[in-house]
């Protein structure tokens, strides 16, 4: 009896082990897929996840004396030093239409600028920002453009007020 007794303790520690390894497949396969789920492929773009922050350059306007986004009709202020962060996508990868945009040239930055005709801020001064960017972002190996979910403005850039004063940076 004693024989048979462990006989069935090993079948069952056997059968114990060979369920534990399918579990173990399954939830490395589950993860594995909700990682390419969650990481988006966007033809042009590639994903890059900057743990660290770096200094990237925007354009903003000047509207009574506040620093404000061109790109989304003046909702988005921007303020020296404090971070902001993409109304979308948090602790994942954000929409592109929630990023920021940015150059790591200034030049690049001032020469990228377009707004539509109609645009509220044609005619407002416009201010070249230095920002410090992070997080899960998106860059543009073609064009140097980067977009991203949190920055934080360090400072004004002096005397890139215009596409003509910035177009020496580009190179």
């Amino acid at each position: 009896m004693a024989k048979q007794g462990s006989a069935l303790l090993k079948d069952a520690v056997d059968f114990y082990k060979k369920e534990k390894k399918k579990v173990a497949l399954k939830a490395a396969s589950s993860r594995a897929w909700l990682l390419a789920l969650t990481v988006p492929e966007i033809e042009g773009w590639r994903t890059v996840d900057l743990e660290e922050p770096i200094t990237l350059y925007v354009v903003g306007a000047s509207v009574r004396g506040e620093l404000v986004s061109l790109h989304d009709d003046q909702q988005l202020k921007y303020a020296i030093g404090r971070w902001t962060h993409s109304k979308h996508g948090a602790c994942s990868w954000p929409p592109m239409y929630a990023c920021f945009y940015g150059h790591q040239l200034r030049g690049q930055a001032m020469t990228a600028v377009s707004l539509p005709k109609k645009s509220k801020l044609q005619d407002a001064p416009k201010v070249l920002i230095q920002v410090e960017a992070k997080g899960k972002s998106y860059f543009q190996p073609q064009t140097g453009i980067w977009a991203v979910p949190s920055v934080r403005p360090t400072r004004l850039m002096p005397g890139a007020a215009s596409p003509e004063t910035a177009a020496e940076d580009v190179a």
